[in-house]
């Protein structure tokens, strides 16, 4: 019996890999998550929790994108944020995630 394919296998103009989107960064303090773009950053190995099937739903037009959940190093308060403006399906892929970040920040 064969697995049932992802969305984004089934509809690739249609979603993408969450993976691909979503970056952690951990900063020293929060007020370095506003300035702080040296900072290395690192694609979560699942996200399996946030997004089902691993996928976001994000048209061609709304590409690309980059969602960052910044961590202050001292109390790993999580500020998520992105590089595009919130409409349509990037602002459904935000809420998405913040909803299920403890204490998140805005940045």
């Amino acid at each position: 019996r064969r697995c049932p394919s992802s969305p984004r296998q089934r509809d690739p103009d249609s979603y993408v890999a969450a993976r691909d989107v979503v970056k952690l960064r951990f900063v020293a303090s929060a007020s370095d998550v506003l300035t702080d773009a040296e900072a290395p950053a690192f694609t979560p190995p699942f996200l399996h929790q946030h997004f089902a099937n691993e996928a976001l739903a994000l048209p061609v037009s709304q590409r690309p994108l980059t969602i960052e959940v910044l961590y202050a190093a001292h109390t790993l308060v999580p500020f998520p944020r992105c590089d595009r403006p919130m409409e349509g399906s990037i602002e459904d892929a935000m809420f998405s995630l913040v909803e299920q970040l403890p204490q998140a920040g805005a940045a």
